[in-house]
């Protein structure tokens, strides 16, 4: 219960004091955390370099500059039919990017950072 609080007076706090975090920072601290648990034996070290991948070609490009408090439902959507139109990747692929956003989204939502995650009611590529 204590946990759950202290979670709701962060988010209050960044909705009143007006924190603006970039995404390409959340981006950049959930692969510093990723390089720390492949240094550790975590991950693999293949597995680190997909996530860098998907990160520098297609998460930061397009999101990196977004305030994460204008994430929304509708902006990730929009991310998903860019994907699926402007590039030549599978739908499988597609996912597994969408698949990282969703992780690094879940982490801030657990951090505090946003309120809830958005990613839950975008609809991807069969």
């Amino acid at each position: 219960m204590k946990k759950a609080f202290e979670r709701l007076i962060k988010i209050i706090q960044n909705i009143v004091f007006g924190q603006k975090i970039q995404m390409d920072e959340l981006f950049e601290n959930w692969l510093q955390q990723k390089e720390k648990e492949a240094k550790e034996g975590k991950i693999k070290l293949k597995t680190l370099e997909n996530y860098q991948r998907q990160l520098r070609l297609h998460l930061i490009p397009m999101l990196g500059d977004y305030p994460v408090c204008e994430i929304t439902t509708n902006v990730l959507q929009d991310f998903v039919t860019c994907l699926e139109e402007e590039t030549e990747l599978s739908p499988a692929t597609i996912r597994n990017i969408f698949g990282r956003l969703t992780t690094v989204l879940k982490k801030a939502h657990g951090d505090g950072v946003i309120f809830e995650n958005p990613c839950t009611n975008v609809v991807l590529p069969k």
